[in-house]
């Protein structure tokens, strides 16, 4: 539902857990989408997580501290 209105910007918290591969495709499809409308996406995971959607900037929270990688 989050999609339907055509967000400029999406925040994601842990975006693929409990979704089978065809919530994934589904899932980035619409993050696509947003980025095609020059939207932004903000997503989290937990760490060891490969990315799974397309970014231009990884960081990491550390101890309360936000680091570029």
């Amino acid at each position: 539902m989050t999609f339907v209105h055509r967000p400029r910007v999406v925040l994601l918290d842990e975006p693929f857990n409990s979704l089978d591969i065809e919530g994934v495709e589904m899932l980035t499809a619409a993050v696509a989408d947003v980025l095609a409308r020059s939207g932004a996406a903000l997503w989290t995971a937990p760490v060891g997580e490969e990315p799974r959607l397309p970014s231009d900037r990884l960081l990491s929270l550390d101890d309360g501290r936000l680091s570029a990688q």
